[in-house]
């Protein structure tokens, strides 16, 4: 246990470094600026918390209070959904890409064309993109059936994605702790994490969809090692089947979802220890 409890600290560590590090080289004197003034408000929150026991005390009884922690989930979770609709209502990346070609071939198939797919070399050497292409053609005429033009139908069916993988992160959370207040440390983290305001945003393709897929896949790993009830552990489990067929449908490079499952294995196994958050 103390080895699992290092290891992790260690590889946690080397991660945030690395990220400080790839952040700093790309964010410019501006963003630098912006970081170094948070880190030091922190900082000074942090002293102040350790000096006064007044303000440690209403720290403390703000994080027992779950009424005050419930409100700030749902306000975290609104402001993440609102940002998620501005950044696919006001920026998109049209191009001659992949994505923009999935949509062409999805509207091509939405018109009734069954040559859709013939002759298509990009199709051929990504035979992944043919179940995405057809299903968001159901998605585009899903929306037309409501009278929503195709563009607005992608660019919510981008956001209810994104937005189904905070909602599912803070639902394993829950399952793997049980702690209101770990709930609303990450909607915090979710409402801050630049990724799903950017290229999963802008850019509806196979990517979105496989991270949804994938955190729901999460979600049910750790139902099934926290499940009591051997009913629920069976239905989990077929949950999980259900969707590693889907996802490999979409996306067939599965390896790389091996360490994640392992490390919620692991995370759920040491559940009673400090590593669950």
């Amino acid at each position: 246990m103390f080895f699992l409890h290092r290891a992790f600290q260690a590889v946690f560590s080397i991660i945030l470094i690395g990220f400080a590090v790839s952040l700093l080289s790309n964010i410019g004197f501006a963003g630098l600026l912006s970081i170094m003034l948070c880190l030091i408000l922190m900082i000074a929150l942090f002293i102040k918390y350790k000096q006064s026991k007044q303000f440690k005390e209403k720290i403390t009884q703000l994080f027992d209070n779950h009424q005050f922690l419930k409100i700030a989930i749902i306000i975290n979770l609104a402001i993440n959904l609102m940002l998620l609709l501005y950044v696919a209502m006001n920026f998109q990346i049209n191009d001659l890409s992949d994505p923009l070609n999935v949509q062409i071939k999805a509207t091509e198939l939405l018109q009734n064309n069954l040559n859709w797919h013939t002759n298509e070399e990009y199709f051929y050497f990504y035979p992944n993109t043919v179940f995405f292409t057809i299903l968001l053609s159901k998605i585009m005429k899903f929306g037309l059936f409501f009278h929503i033009s195709i563009q607005l139908t992608i660019r919510l069916f981008s956001v209810t994605l994104l937005f189904g993988i905070s909602v599912f992160s803070l639902l394993t959370i829950w399952t793997l702790t049980k702690k209101i207040r770990h709930i609303f440390g990450g909607s915090v983290l979710l409402l801050i994490l630049p990724v799903m305001y950017f290229y999963p945003n802008l850019v509806t393709y196979t990517d979105t969809l496989t991270m949804f897929l994938t955190t729901i896949i999460l979600f049910f790993i750790a139902e099934v090692f926290t499940a009591k009830s051997k009913l629920k552990v069976t239905i989990s489990s077929l949950f999980i089947i259900l969707l590693y067929s889907i996802l490999f449908l979409v996306k067939a490079n599965l390896i790389i979802l091996v360490p994640a499952s392992l490390a919620v294995a692991i995370i759920a196994l040491v559940k009673h220890s400090t590593l669950t958050l």
